[in-house]
């Protein structure tokens, strides 16, 4: 059986069940992990996977993904210096004066 637009009712079912199972889960991980480092995986995902129909060459499209990796490893550098940076800081205030 197809629908008006000639989709199957699995494949409808099968997206279907597929978001009722992946929204939690994002939601959970969305909370969990910073900012910076979630917006470079998933617009790295994002630009990765629409460039695969606009690159010609294999070569380009391993450049992409190696630009993103080094993207996304440098998030992940930035937000470990910044998180070391501000426990510094709150370790330096807890220190009793006069000493």
């Amino acid at each position: 059986m197809d629908g008006s637009l000639g989709m199957a009712y699995g494949v409808t079912a099968a997206f279907l069940l597929g978001g009722l199972v992946a929204a939690p889960l994002a939601a959970w991980l969305v909370r969990l992990l910073p900012q910076r480092e979630l917006g470079s995986a998933v617009g790295g995902v994002i630009v990765v996977t629409n460039a695969r129909a606009l690159l010609t060459s294999d070569v380009l499209y391993v450049a992409l993904y190696a630009l993103w990796a080094a993207a996304l490893a440098y998030s992940v550098s930035a937000h470990l210096k910044e998180r070391n940076a501000t426990a510094a800081e709150s370790a330096d205030e807890r220190q009793p004066v006069g000493t």
